[in-house]
């Protein structure tokens, strides 16, 4: 009964967490660094939970690489509902200052932002400077055209929304979001009561033995 309840747990525990994401990198596989960035310029993701929601958002992590320096990059995050290319309305938005490289994600933590997911929303790296270090895109020959964006400066016209695809971009970008459920959600109730099932078997078979 021990190895039962051992099983049980396992799942509940694994649901707890989703890991968002559209590309296929892993580490040391090639990447594409997109130097053609400037200022203003974002590239974004529409990420969308599997996971029943409302979530909490507890972390971004992207690939900044292409040159070691530090460069501050600005990071949006909005609701986005499947469909269109404009983002909805916006979520969150801070700073931060990033170090390039190459082969490691860069980990920006937002535990403590509060921040409350119930659908697709999309992660944007806004670019304080031109060229490198920027955002990498994976290389696995496929890109999900509805799910990877950038807001373009189209001058004279100002910044417009397009899909990266349009642009000739053919990876996706290498950017994700963890999220957790919130307490009230169906999935964290019922690996709940998964464990509280595998509390009681182990509960009795200790008490039988």
């Amino acid at each position: 009964m021990l190895l039962v309840s051992g099983l049980l747990l396992a799942p509940a525990a694994g649901a707890l967490q989703e890991e968002l994401r559209n590309d296929g990198f892993e580490g040391g596989q090639p990447v594409t660094f997109q130097a053609g960035f400037i200022e203003g310029e974002i590239g974004a993701a529409r990420l969308t939970p599997s996971i029943t929601c409302p979530c909490s958002l507890e972390s971004v992590s992207l690939l900044l690489g292409g040159s070691p320096e530090t460069v501050p990059i600005v990071l949006h995050i909005w609701d986005d509902p499947p469909g269109g290319v404009d983002p909805g309305p916006l979520v969150y938005l801070d700073s931060f200052n990033l170090t390039g490289s190459n082969n490691a994600l860069q980990l920006i933590d937002l535990s403590a932002a509060g921040l409350i997911v119930t659908g697709p929303f999309r992660v944007g790296i806004e670019f304080t400077h031109a060229g490198l270090p920027s955002i990498g895109s994976d290389t696995d020959g496929s890109i999900a055209a509805d799910d990877n964006f950038i807001l373009a400066d189209v001058s004279p016209l100002g910044f417009f929304w397009l899909r990266s695809a349009d642009l000739g971009v053919t990876g996706d970008w290498i950017i994700r979001a963890s999220i957790v459920p919130e307490p009230s959600s169906p999935d964290l109730l019922i690996s709940g009561a998964v464990f509280l099932v595998a509390l009681s078997h182990l509960r009795c078979e200790r008490g039988r033995g």
